[in-house]
């Protein structure tokens, strides 16, 4: 096998051929000059093999031996002279002499002992010395760990290797010599490379004592070789051991110009090449067997059968090769793991390849590699078996099987093997691997074939058969990828390259365990046997396991588990605080609650939910749990999975688990009082991964996609590999969305049924032991509801876990997937048993089974009075209600079968634990373990694996990173142009104070939204926290490491432009000071914001607290309230603050060690020039008189108390601060979780309604639930129909031909729906099917004129009378997303729509009676008052889905009805229900069309028509017909086996025409109907439809009101109004947070400045105060901002399209519902923040009370009102929360720098005076400050008092009398001579005046402040109008009687 390796990476030959070549193609370049052709394809190959082409020696073998094995280059020129190749015969005018024709000779010789008459003696000496050498490794039967699989078999096998082709003696002379072959062959890469040796000098010397080693042993054997040493008869000698080698050296002697060191050389390449290929290959079969348990099990089944017990022989050689399986595995390897390039040359002519003509000459190169991935080629069963996976039945051939073998198939029949309709022979396979040689190439091809390719595969199957036969290898590793080096592409086998998580020392070994498994006899054999046969019946699963073969290749460990459970009861508490809270009374509710804890009373009331259940479910079964909704049934899944939040189980229950108890618990779990502590709570926490519950919600991380969802999941909990992901999703379908994000509302991405298989697939790969699924199949068509089923089915069978699940419509095919079922009837069991045995039970109590009735849906119908049929002649000894039919089953046969089989259970596992046996997981753990744990990896893996998350979830959301670091950087940039080149003098210390000030509180505040951010996935990783898939503290370390290059670049953006702009201190130490100390500062907040996020339970309560610990911030960080003026009560506030020594540091950096030169003096002027130092004296606080520079140091200690000594203290303060915090953040993230929801709790609104109401399904999913009570079906009358009927001459037709709608995407335009026609017309209802994905909802948008973006294109045309503006509002729509106003009751929510959307002739009062129609019609009366609530708390899916369809009824649509899956989670009873009620709106007149998932029989039967489509192309439309016939007809004409009488046609049509991942078994379904003649008839009925309809235009009146909207501007806008005040009045956490926000800011603000002296620091602490309350901005716009886009949400999916309101209303309402909780606020503000400060007093002095507070108070409510309306116009085009917190951040807080306070406009550049005079808050600053302080009379304090002495002769009235007339102030004493004290300032107007603030501005400020408010609303409407109004979809045809 001889191949050139022309470049040094597999990256760089595919990007020369990997793109280029495709199937069948031949591509040529030029590399070093040569001509180089590369063939592919069978075809190519197969005309290459005709020639007869030599191979090019100079260019391969002397290339090798002269820059791997060190061959002289006078030695390797025989090569070059032998130009006759491998031929016999020399080629003519060869003038090489005979014993030089080197590569004949030595060809010769291998094929003579490597295939022909020497390999049997070659290989038994192999063996022998292999068989010796394993006992040597002292392996015994207990597990003993190693820590590298390759470097622990690859010595033993080279070893043997060189022993049998030299003998011992090699190894005798050199007993290193293996080792240093190994270690040699790292280098090889390099070597080929052309890397200098000299600069790998260890590959130097390891092959220079290589070649010694072997020259010496040559040297020995042919001094001491006699002919007489000869064995006769294995051919071997104790000198050359092997005949080959004796016969090679004879050759390689006569060879001219050949030294004992070239011979060496040679033979050196001959122990390299004899296991450079072969051992990796047999450690890679080894390595597919073991890490798959179903394929170890069949590979030792097929030993035992050939008597194989680890003796060889020839006759055991040949058994072994023999077998199918073993050849199979060992051709399977080759295809994946080989990569050779043959490379030829032909010297005689050109090569006609096809059509490809090779100059002679040119270099061929022949790569397997791409020939092995032909997918053209090779088998891959429909996708399911990628040739990139290791598939070990590929090569294996079943008769009856048309899809088995290697080579890929189209078969007629291998539709319906897919289908599962066809069962094949299960008999022995076959070897195959005939017709592969074009295409199969692993050993080269024509005459250059490797000569050793009969040894190797003997070695190969021969060491795999021993392993496997005597021991048992386990990789305890839970999570790595096989991964393979590119060092040795193009020459071999791959090597193994193991990547394991975040190990370091250890990166590329494979570590694994050993043990000896003869030590146990037959017992492990027979074992094997038995799981083989029970794993896989047959090596190949049956066809109509589709989902079988996917798992199988999974290598899901098989980990037995099974659960009994006996008595079992669980109980809720009624309590009367199950009602909605409202502002008012839920500080009752808080306070009731107090007080009954402290007296030790309680009123809840014990409510059973689930009474004397009993159970047993084994290794491998599946149980259906059904019953209506309110029986019990998810109740029971959560309860056996552990997720009893809420619940409260029984102490008398008794669950016993078996299988799944960790070993470090207890096994015995009767639930006892004593014991629930250490046994069942034990088992759910230890093993909580190994019990998982799934509920009916799915939660993802929207922006991931699928794949890196679900490889997450198979990291964190997984098998050793990702085949075990591949396999389940391709499974489950969902292989196209492979590289989709997950999506979600507002984020494009998968459909909601690809959605919950996503969460179907996270927990499959996850392999869980006991599954508990809660309507798994919600969302699902019926082919992928099945297919789900079948996937767990086998996942169970395969691994041995339990799956329990309840369902809603379960299919028949559905139901016999499962083994038992269980009844449930309002909290009772009714049955237990074997799926086959429970119809004959009820049947035989006399229940009736209607025809066409699927097992689940008869089951579940005798729960319900309305829907059972009873056999009339048994009426009176029939039981009926739950109790009669408890007590039925109690007295039952079958009960008695299951109590004693439970009781075999308890003897077989007893609760003493003594004889369970149970296999845990932490058998597989890689790390040690200190105590019990329910997870895989070690918290370093965990990290890993999060943190590889996170960055994927940055990337694909880099908006709100970007728009922080972007505004950051515009920010820095504006304050250094602000401050720009400040002097440095005196003058600019209350800038760099003020600089320094907000540097550092911005760097600490840039984390302050990490908080709220968190909360957006945290039900995410609470999610995969009860999936044991991480520890919550491990996700919190992961998102701190992925923020971190973010901070890096926050610091780096903000920091750095503003410091050089602003000439702060330029020195190297002084900036990275300030970089250290800011970026420390930035980590601090971020782990003091995350901790406070962490320790909320709720995100609204986290945002109050935080915003006020902010303020406790920004006030005691020193600067705006310096030290000396701190009250005490607070004072001790800073030193927990670590703002302020950030703050203390960076002052000392900027001004320590600096004298600046004084700025200004007192006195000063024209008068003053002549004076002395000593009669003046610097303005600065802290300057000393005489002298003219300040210096930094005593102005820091005179103003802030601040010391030099402080400064790196200060460092390690806040190291502490940030290890502190984030040592809490973390503790609080693992032990304090969110507030967990107590299931879909029924909230009421009125307290008195709950003890008379019951909860649903959901009903004991809460800590104060209720007993659950039974729905009772309505039995309206039939004035419902008739009402409806009042409108159906209004009713329209809908006609749409070749109906096109395409969408621009990244890769161009994409085609949703193709030519797609079809109508609607009064009466009927249509049937819209196709699988999930196929367009159906997209379909629905464009007839409902809905589809917002794209081009529509074809003809939609609707009844002229209708073509009006108000077409979209009486087409109702049914949405698949269940959204509603989640503070609202269900009739409000039905009486909004119907005031809002009911034509206007319908008088309120008819409007308000029809929703009591709709309420009783939809079976909702009972919870008409419950509020709609969210998910966790309110009504559950299927209610919710429900309200969705009345919302539409109420509506009472004139035209037409849409509904997408209506029925989708709603159980069979209440589906039927709905249907019954489209059908009667039907014949009442109404058209209708919904798509629709799993109809029943019965079900499909109620509709009219029925439109197929797939992948957005119809296959047909037209009517399904009596009994379904019309449509079964069609197909069945199709070529479609005929549906069976008892088969449901729905399904019966969705797996026919499904389609398969392999394109060639796909039928073009849209062809076949194009070109039929049923699609003739049809486009001819659109034609006459479209004709009358069009005639009739002239012809009818318009009807109705043409308006686009029902009701008037007026009624809309006073609707939504009042419900956006009901809705913040019914959400206490909303309007409390707001209270507590605006009332600790106040507070701490008023006391904090508490009765602020007018002295110069108390003035300029009152302005201060004034300004730190707009601070408060940035917290209301956290809360008000999400509430307004959750808002926006629920308009913009459901009431903008069905034209419910105007987008201005909507605007207009949520302003006007913020003024009355801003206007409280306001005044709060007022009282808890004027008085404390004492502003009050001012008035007071001035006489002005009243004036000035009642304009203080109208001042306050101004801004709250413009904060508010601000947060809403930024909100209006922000397309998530957090980034729009960071754009109205970065605004605001522009608004802040300019308005004044922190510099002051004289100090502005010009260029900047704009911005002062734009922003709102300068006037708002200047109102508020002129109104508090203007006018009054300033004191000074000592301090602030300037000293100096006036000159000789003059007291200080004279000395200053000029000065004070010209700058003003106040001398303390004028007649002194000496020391005069002057007060620089007289009043607070002097002061002010200096930020340009004046009092008689007052009033205009405050109008001004209004008009911003305004403009804010304007800026709203304005935003909204042009970003979220949607404009339309294109029409490409615009012709009469489209809708547009």
């Amino acid at each position: 096998m001889l191949s050139l390796k022309l470049l040094g990476r597999r990256a760089d030959w595919r990007s020369i051929y990997g793109e280029k070549l495709g199937s069948q193609t031949v591509y040529g370049l030029k590399i070093l000059g040569h001509n180089v052709y590369f063939v592919h394809g069978p075809d190519h190959v197969a005309k290459l093999r005709k020639y007869p082409t030599t191979i090019t020696t100079p260019g391969v073998t002397a290339f090798v031996l002269k820059t791997l094995f060190g061959m002289a280059p006078e030695a390797v020129n025989v090569y070059d002279l032998d130009n006759s190749g491998i031929h016999v015969k020399p080629v003519p005018g060869s003038q090489i002499a005979p014993q030089n024709r080197i590569d004949h000779l030595t060809h010769a010789n291998f094929h003579k002992h490597l295939l022909g008459e020497g390999l049997s003696k070659i290989y038994g000496g192999f063996l022998v010395s292999l068989t010796n050498r394993l006992p040597l490794l002292n392996i015994t039967d207990e597990w003993k760990c190693f820590p590298d699989l390759v470097r622990f078999w690859l010595p033993l096998m080279t070893s043997a290797m060189n022993e049998a082709l030299a003998g011992p003696m090699l190894e005798c002379i050199s007993p290193e010599f293996t080792d240093n072959l190994l270690n040699y062959y790292p280098y090889l890469h390099s070597l080929m490379k052309g890397v200098p040796s000299w600069l790998i000098p260890e590959a130097s010397r390891l092959r220079q004592g290589l070649i010694r080693d072997v020259a010496a042993w040559h040297s020995i054997a042919r001094a001491r070789f006699r002919e007489s040493d000869v064995d006769p008869a294995t051919g071997r000698d104790p000198w050359w051991g092997s005949a080959f080698m004796r016969e090679r050296q004879t050759i390689l002697r006569r060879v001219d110009l050949w030294d004992a060191n070239a011979i060496a050389s040679s033979d050196f390449g001959i122990f390299w090449g004899s296991s450079v290929n072969i051992h990796p290959m047999a450690i890679w079969s080894i390595l597919e067997v073991f890490k798959d348990k179903v394929l170890l099990c069949r590979v030792r089944n097929e030993l035992s059968k050939a008597n194989f017990h680890g003796t060889i022989n020839d006759e055991d050689t040949e058994k072994l090769l023999g077998i199918p399986l073993l050849q199979s595995i060992y051709s399977e390897l080759l295809r994946l793991r080989v990569e050779v390039q043959t490379i030829f040359c032909s010297d005689k002519e050109d090569i006609q390849v096809n059509e490809w003509l090779i100059p002679k000459g040119s270099l061929i190169v022949v790569p397997a590699g791409k020939a092995h991935m032909d997918k053209n080629f090779w088998n891959t069963r429909s996708g399911q078996y990628p040739l990139d996976r290791f598939w070990a039945d590929r090569f294996l051939f079943y008769s009856g099987d048309p899809r088995s073998g290697p080579r890929k198939h189209t078969h007629p029949n291998s539709k319906s093997i897919d289908t599962g309709k066809e069962e094949f022979s299960c008999e022995k396979p076959k070897f195959a691997a005939s017709g592969l040689a074009d295409s199969f190439m692993p050993y080269g091809i024509g005459e250059r074939t490797c000569p050793g390719r009969g040894f190797a595969r003997r070695e190969i199957i021969t060491f795999c058969a021993l392993v496997v036969d005597r021991y048992d290898i386990e990789f305890p590793l839970e999570r790595f990828d096989l991964r393979t080096t590119t060092a040795f592409y193009g020459i071999g086998t791959q090597r193994l390259k193991v990547w394991v998580l975040l190990a370091l020392a250890n990166a590329f070994r494979l570590k694994f365990r050993l043990r000896n498994v003869h030590i146990f006899g037959e017992d492990l054999i027979g074992m094997s046997q038995f799981q083989a046969e029970e794993w896989t019946g047959a090596p190949i699963s049956t066809p109509q396991q589709r989902s079988e073969d996917g798992l199988q290749r999974s290598g899901m460990e098989r980990s037995a588990a099974s659960i009994a459970f006996q008595d079992l009861g669980v109980y809720g508490f009624d309590t009367s605080a199950n009602y909605q809270k409202t502002f008012f009374n839920y500080a009752f509710i808080i306070i009731g609650r107090l007080c009954r804890k402290v007296i030790g009373r309680s009123s809840n009331q014990k409510s059973y939910i689930l009474k004397k259940f009993e159970g047993i479910v084994t290794s491998g079964e599946m149980l259906l749990v059904l019953g209506r909704p309110g029986s019990g049934c998810t109740t029971l899944l959560k309860t056996l999975a552990g997720d009893t939040y809420g619940l409260h189980v029984d102490p008398a229950s008794l669950i016993n688990y078996q299988g799944i108890v960790n070993q470090y618990v207890p096994p015995r779990t009767a639930l006892m009082d004593s014991d629930i502590g250490n046994s069942y709570a034990d088992v759910h926490t230890y093993s909580r991964g190994d019990c998982v519950y799934l509920p009916e919600s799915d939660v993802h991380f929207s922006r991931l996609t699928v794949a890196q969802t679900l490889q997450f999941a198979s990291r964190a909990r997984a098998s050793v590999e990702l085949k075990s992901t591949e396999g389940i999703i391709g499974a489950l379908g969902l292989e196209h969305t492979w590289n989709t994000k997950i999506g979600d509302h507002s984020i494009k991405g998968i459909s909601g049924g690809e959605r919950k298989r996503t969460s179907i697939a996270e927990v499959l790969v996850g392999a869980s032991r006991l599954q508990c699924w809660d309507h798994g199949t919600r969302g699902l068509d019926s082919a992928n509801a099945l297919r789900f089923v079948q996937t767990v089915r086998s996942a169970a069978r395969e691994a041995g876990t339990v799956a329990i699940a309840t369902l809603h419509q379960a299919s028949e095919d559905i139901y016999n997937c499962f083994d038992k079922v269980t009844l449930l009837y309002e909290g009772r069991q009714i049955f237990f048993g074997s799926v086959s045995n429970a119809k004959a039970y009820f049947t035989d109590l006399g229940f009736l089974c209607p025809a066409r009735s699927t097992t689940a849906d008869f089951l579940c119908s005798i729960t319900d009075p309305v829907q059972r049929t009873i056999d009339q002649s048994r009426k009176d000894e029939i039981p009926r209600t739950s109790d009669e039919l408890a007590r039925q089953w109690e007295a039952s046969t079958e009960r008695e079968k299951l109590v004693t089989a439970i009781q075999n259970y308890e003897r077989e596992y007893p609760c003493d634990g003594k004889n369970v046996k149970f296999q845990s997981r932490r058998d597989f753990v890689s790390y040690p373990q200190t105590s019990p744990t329910s997870y895989n990896l070690d918290l370093f893996k965990e990290i890993h694996l999060c943190t590889v998350r996170a960055f994927q979830r940055l990337f694909q959301d880099l908006t709100p990173p970007l728009s922080g670091i972007v505004g950051n950087v515009i920010i820095s940039v504006i304050l250094g142009s602000m401050f720009y080149n400040m002097p440095r003098d005196t003058s600019s210390f209350f800038g760099r104070g003020v600089l320094l000030f907000f540097t550092i509180l911005t760097n600490t505040l840039l984390a302050s939204f990490e908080g709220v951010q968190l909360w957006d996935h945290r039900p995410i990783v609470e999610k995969h926290y009860r999936f044991a898939f991480y520890h919550r503290s491990a996700e919190a370390i992961a998102s701190m490491l992925c923020d971190l290059p973010n901070k890096v670049l926050l610091t780096a953006g903000f920091n750095i432009p503003f410091y050089f702009l602003a000439n702060m201190r330029r020195t190297p130490a002084a900036f990275l000071t300030f970089y250290l100390f800011a970026f420390t500062s930035l980590l601090t907040g971020s782990m003091l914001y995350r901790t406070i996020g962490a320790m909320s339970r709720t995100l609204t309560a986290s945002i109050a607290p935080g915003s006020d610990f902010i303020l406790l911030l920004v006030i005691y960080t020193g600067f705006v309230l310096p030290i000396p003026s701190m009250h005490p009560w607070l004072r001790w506030f800073g030193y927990l603050n670590p703002v302020a020594y950030a703050f203390e540091s960076l002052m000392i950096n900027e001004f320590d060690g600096i004298r600046f030169p004084c700025a200004s003096f007192v006195p000063d002027g024209p008068n003053y020039t002549n004076v002395t130092s000593y009669q003046r004296t610097c303005s600065i606080n802290g300057a000393t008189a005489g002298s003219d520079t300040v210096d930094g140091g005593s102005y820091l200690a005179a103003n802030f108390n601040y010391y030099p000594r402080h400064l790196w203290r200060n460092l390690g303060i806040l190291f502490g601060f940030m290890v502190f915090l984030c040592c809490l953040y973390l503790l609080a993230t693992e032990y304090l979780s969110a507030q967990r929801s107590k299931g879909d709790v029924l909230i009421f609104r009125e307290a008195q309604s709950l003890k008379a109401r019951a909860l649903d399904d959901q009903e004991a999913q809460h800590s104060d639930g209720a007993a659950p009570s039974p729905y009772k079906a309505g039995s309206s009358s039939e004035s419902f129909s008739e009402r409806r009927g009042d409108n159906s001459s209004q009713a329209a037709t809908v006609v749409w031909d070749d109906l096109n709608y395409e969408i621009k995407t990244n890769k161009g335009w994409l085609r949703l729906l193709d030519d797609v026609e079809g109508w609607i017309e009064p009466g009927t209802v249509t049937a819209l099917m196709g699988e999930s994905g196929a367009g159906k909802t997209t379909l629905l948008n464009v007839l409902a004129n809905r589809a917002g973006v794209g081009v529509v294109g074809g003809e939609m045309v609707v009844d002229a009378r209708f073509q009006n503006e108000g077409f979209a509002r009486k087409v109702g729509y049914a949405q698949q997303q269940d959204l509603a106003t989640p503070a609202a009751t269900v009739k409000e929510t039905l009486i909004f729509n119907a005031r809002l959307r009911q034509s206007s002739t319908y008088s309120d009062v008819e409007k308000l009676a029809y929703v009591e129609e709709v309420l009783a019609k939809l079976d909702l009366s009972e919870f008409a008052d419950a509020v709609v609530g969210v998910h966790g708390e309110g009504l559950n899916i299927e209610q919710r889905k429900r309200v969705t369809i009345g919302i539409e009824l109420a509506a009472r649509p004139e035209l037409l009805l849409f509904l997408d899956e209506p029925t989708s989670g709603l159980d069979s009873d209440t589906a039927w229900s709905v249907c019954r009620l489209l059908r009667k709106l039907a014949d009442a007149g109404q058209a209708i069309l919904c798509t629709i998932h799993q109809p029943s029989g019965t079900i499909f039967e109620m509709f009219d028509k029925l439109l197929f489509i797939q992948q957005g192309r119809p296959i047909y439309f037209g009517d399904i017909g009596p009994g379904s016939r019309t449509v079964v007809e069609y197909f069945k004409r199709e070529g479609i086996a005929d549906c069976p009488s008892d088969a449901n046609p729905a399904e019966w049509l969705m797996a026919n025409t499904s389609r398969s991942e392999d394109a060639t078994l796909n039928r073009d379904w849209p062809h076949t109907w194009a070109i039929s003649t049923e699609r003739q008839q049809i486009k001819e009925s659109i034609v006459e439809r479209k004709r009358r309809l069009r005639a009739s235009a002239s012809d009818v009146p318009q009807l109705s009101s043409r308006t686009e909207f029902a009701s008037t501007y007026l009624q809309q806008l006073c609707q939504v109004t009042k419900r956006n005040f009901e809705q913040d009045w019914r959400t206490p956490s909303y309007l409390y947070s707001k209270l507590f926000l605006a009332l600790g800011a106040s507070l701490i603000n008023g006391f904090s400045f508490y009765m602020s002296a007018n002295s110069l620091q108390g003035v300029q602490n009152q302005i201060f105060s004034v300004f730190l309350l707009f601070t408060l901005h940035s917290s209301l716009v956290q809360l008000i901002m999400p509430q307004f886009l959750e808002r926006r949400l629920l308009y913009e999916l459901t009431e903008r399209p069905s034209r419910t309101y105007r987008w201005d209303v909507f605007i207009l309402s949520n302003v006007i519902s913020e003024i009355p909780s801003q206007s409280v606020l306001a005044i709060i503000q007022f009282i808890t923040w004027y008085y404390p400060v004492g502003m009050y007093r001012n008035a007071l002095s001035e006489h002005d009370l009243n004036e000035r507070s009642g304009l203080m108070c109208l001042l306050l409510w101004s801004y709250m009102i413009f904060s508010s309306t601000f947060s809403q116009m930024v909100a209006t085009v922000m397309p998530d929360a957090a980034t729009g917190i960071n754009i109205s951040s970065l605004l605001y807080t522009l608004s802040l720098i300019f308005c004044g306070v922190l510099v002051a406009p004289d100090a502005l550049p010009r260029f900047w005076i704009f911005m002062y005079r734009s922003t709102p808050i300068t006037y708002f600053v200047s109102a508020m400050v002129s109104t508090g302080i203007a006018g009054v009379q300033v004191h000074c304090s000592a301090k602030e008092l300037v000293r100096f002495d006036p000159p000789l002769g003059q007291t200080c009235g004279n000395y200053l009398r000029g000065y004070i007339v010209q700058a003003g102030g106040t001398l303390l004493n004028p007649t002194a001579a000496r020391q005069c004290e002057l007060c620089p300032v007289s009043t607070t107007d002097n002061v002010i005046a200096q930020i340009k603030v004046f009092y008689h501005d007052r009033w205009m400020d405050l109008g001004l402040s209004l008009v911003y408010s305004i403009i804010n609303v304007i800026g709203a409407l304005a935003l909204y109008w042009a970003f979220r109004v949607p404009k339309g979809a294109r029409h490409t045809i615009s012709r009469p009687g489209i809708s547009k």
